[in-house]
């Protein structure tokens, strides 16, 4: 072979010889070290990271849990919780530069990192001891090389600041603001409401920004039959990485504690907790919040000016006033418009408390979002306010453990609903969710709870799956609300005439359908549009109710029935508005109007989204590293796996994701179904799994249900933990 043919194959070898090696270094790289002394700790801990994101560890004392939380959290959830904590904090500008100040002033107009601050100082002292574990592992975490060397704070030149246990507090409120419903879908600004629609604009960027919505159609239900199983479907926003933590923790070996745990706070929002000898018990926490939007006079009303100094990166700083009010015997509000306090005098009015503590029971929680006042009462001269309890210092790190196994738990930042199942396989409700739904049979027991109008839905679907397994260890996409509204509304377009090819074949495909939202379904996209045009017209979700309902048994008749005036003629009309939009935006060839492109399922990297805010440098890991992840779309809201809908979009993104879990028998253990894309290591891109992902059981040892050819290849890492007093 002659010298010109042997040197394009020594290069070739050569660059498979350098990216075999890369990828070997990029595999092998640690998570934590294997050892690490930290004097905060009571007892050795140990810790497994599982190639899965499962973090299991093993303490010797429960003072320990606080720390431990915090130190998985600072591993394996580093940028995060860090984007979080400068979000909560309002200083994305000083990351991000000038474009990010509107999302700055809108979390200082919301008193976030104000109302975090003051509450450090009233916290007990028992908090104040779990506020410390939890910063002295979390800053531990960050200490290490491993950590300080990720790569989104190599791409930003970042350097972790440490934690402070306000910090704590900053990101339990601004999770408490965003699991609410975003004012865009509950309150529409009309354009004489110009202060409310920026603030709108304003909180809706946020949300984009950190890609963290749609927890307000989270469901939580539990079946009883021969054994009790609770399942949780927790809605966590178009975000590509896990917005929990999948932690297993060992006390000794006596307790075993699994769960979804909040990165930046130590709550644990579905799991289970177990003790020696004694059946397990199980918690499903469901967030959500329906802050209280409403018009008062404004010429009376107490108000005080502050000043914040905001620094942006690369530009000047700037100086953003804020207002609040304290109408006579209520908490603190935020004015959103025009008030005395714009008449040119800076000077606080002096007649504004300072702020107290608030304390608000979640029974008297039975809205399902933001209220607002009617026209006819609405005051002359009057201003919107915002009334959330997150304005005045309040925290929950207290009630959030006590809830898992006690009934007598009372929030006061936050409102959850959720289920409870005691050791005994006693079910009882947390909270009071505005949809609670029962349905008894002879073999069963089914009780759904949840914020949404969907619950309901999601409730039929449940009902009509007699397999306990069936419930939650498969995808059913089978949607009860879809099924009920096609036997309502098909037989109006039997009249229909069409001279239209497409018109007919799009009625063969409708009429073929059996309401499963499945990636290759046509019917799907056809009905959804159908109902979308239909929803225009009538102004409402057709067949669906948002009043809070609580129901003891599922009748085939108890969903929402459609008394809309014409709405036969209606929904004929929107049919074929339906199918010209779907012509218009897909083609015209009807095999392209599968679900999947019709309703695209997207996931987005926080910060490098294509809709984000960063600087023009950071373009080419938007486009590569960081570029958005496509998915194919399958489910709804009406079903219990959840989905994207076009006849009920979240906001501000259409497909949210979902972090699913489940417990059943000794309720040992928790099973875990979500979607997890890491693409800091080398060339791990092309390897993401796309399609439904696997099973994951929380428990050390394992690593999915199904036998996988990464887990064999894949070895778990072990951080030994040691105190100050024991380094051997």
């Amino acid at each position: 072979m002659d010298r010109p043919t042997l040197l394009p194959i020594g290069v070739a070898i050569l660059l498979f010889v350098s990216v075999a090696l890369l990828w070997s270094m990029s595999s092998s790289q640690s998570v934590a070290p294997e050892e690490q002394v930290v004097p905060a700790l009571d007892g050795r801990a140990t810790i497994e990271w599982h190639p899965s994101g499962l973090a299991a560890a093993s303490i010797s004392s429960a003072r320990d849990e606080d720390f431990i939380l915090g130190y998985i959290h600072g591993v394996r959830r580093t940028w995060t919780m860090l984007l979080w904590r400068q979000a909560a904090e309002g200083r994305l500008s000083e990351w991000f530069g000038e474009a990010s100040v509107p999302l700055d002033r809108h979390v200082h107009r919301l008193r976030i990192p104000a109302t975090s601050r003051a509450m450090i100082e009233r916290v007990s002292d028992s908090t104040r001891q779990r506020l410390s574990a939890y910063t002295a592992g979390v800053n531990a975490a960050l200490s290490t090389r491993s950590v300080s060397n990720r790569a989104p704070l190599l791409a930003l030149d970042l350097k972790p600041e440490n934690w402070h246990p306000w910090h704590t507090l900053a990101v339990e409120r601004l999770f408490s603001w965003l699991s609410t419903e975003p004012l865009t879908s509950t309150h529409r600004p009309t354009k004489a409401d110009s202060s409310l629609a920026r603030f709108a604009e304003d909180d809706a960027l946020l949300r984009r920004f950190l890609h963290v919505h749609g927890l307000h159609r989270s469901v939580a239900w539990a079946r009883q039959d021969s054994s009790t199983t609770l399942a949780t479907r927790l809605v966590t926003g178009a975000t590509a990485r896990p917005m929990l933590q999948d932690v297993v923790i060992d006390v000794g070996d006596r307790t075993r504690i699994t769960g979804g745990s909040l990165p930046g706070t130590p709550f644990l929002l579905s799991g289970t907790v177990r003790r020696s000898g004694r059946r397990g018990a199980a918690w499903s926490l469901l967030p959500g919040h329906a802050p209280n939007l409403r018009r008062v006079a404004s010429d009376s009303l107490p108000y005080r000016i502050d000043f914040v100094r905001l620094s942006p990166r690369n530009a000047d700083e700037q100086l953003v006033r804020l207002v609040r009010t304290r109408p006579s015997g209520e908490g603190t509000t935020v004015p959103i418009g025009s008030g005395p306090w714009d008449d040119g005098n800076e000077k606080a009015n002096d007649s504004a408390e300072e702020p107290q503590p608030v304390r608000r029971d979640t029974a008297g929680t039975d809205t399902v979002s933001a209220r607002a006042v009617p026209p006819d009462s609405i005051p002359v001269d009057s201003v919107w306010v915002l009334d959330w309890s997150g304005l005045d210092p309040a925290t929950d790190i207290r009630t959030w453990r006590s809830a898992r196994t006690s009934d007598s738990s009372a929030f006061a930042l936050h409102e959850p609903a959720g289920l409870r199942v005691d050791d005994k396989d006693s079910v009882s409700v947390i909270g009071s969710p505005p949809f609670d739904i029962r349905n008894r049979t002879p073999d069963t027991s089914l009780h759904v709870v949840g914020r949404s109008a969907w619950t309901h839905t999601v409730a039929h679907a449940l009902g009509n799956q007699r397999d306990r397994r069936a419930m939650v260890e498969t995808q059913s996409d089978t949607s009860a609300w879809a099924g009920h509204v096609m036997r309502d509304a098909l037989p109006n377009l039997r009249v229909l005439r069409p001279t239209s090819p497409y018109l007919r074949e799009a009625l063969t495909y409708l009429r073929n359908w059996d309401a499963n939202y499945e990636r290759a379904s046509i019917g799907a996209s056809l009905f959804e549009t159908w109902m979308d045009e239909y929803r225009r017209d009538i102004g409402t979700i057709p067949y669906l109710t948002s009043r809070p309902c609580r129901v003891s048994s599922l009748r085939a008749d108890s969903l929402s029935p459609d008394t809309t005036y014409f709405a036969a003629h209606r929904q004929r009309q929107a049919f074929r508005r339906a199918v010209r939009r779907l012509r218009e935006s897909h083609g015209p060839d009807l095999k392209q109007w599968r679900w999947e492109r019709v309703a695209p399922n997207r996931r987005y990297f926080p910060v490098w989204s294509a809709d984000s805010l960063v600087s023009s440098n950071l373009s080419e890991l938007a486009s590569t590293r960081y570029a958005p992840i496509d998915m194919p779309a399958t489910g709804h809201p009406s079903t219990p796996p959840g989905g994207p809908s076009i006849v009920a979009p979240t906001e501000p993104a259409r497909s949210p994701t979902t972090w699913v879990s489940w417990t059943s028998g000794r309720r040992d253990h928790l099973f875990v179904r979500r979607y997890a894309f890491d693409v800091d290591e080398f060339f791990s891109r092309p390897f993401l799994r796309r399609d439904i992902p696997p099973t994951l059981p929380l428990t050390p040892g394992s690593e999915t249900v199904e036998t996988s050819i990464e887990r064999e290849q894949e070895k778990i890492q072990r951080t030994r933990l040691l105190p100050s007093d024991d380094e051997r």
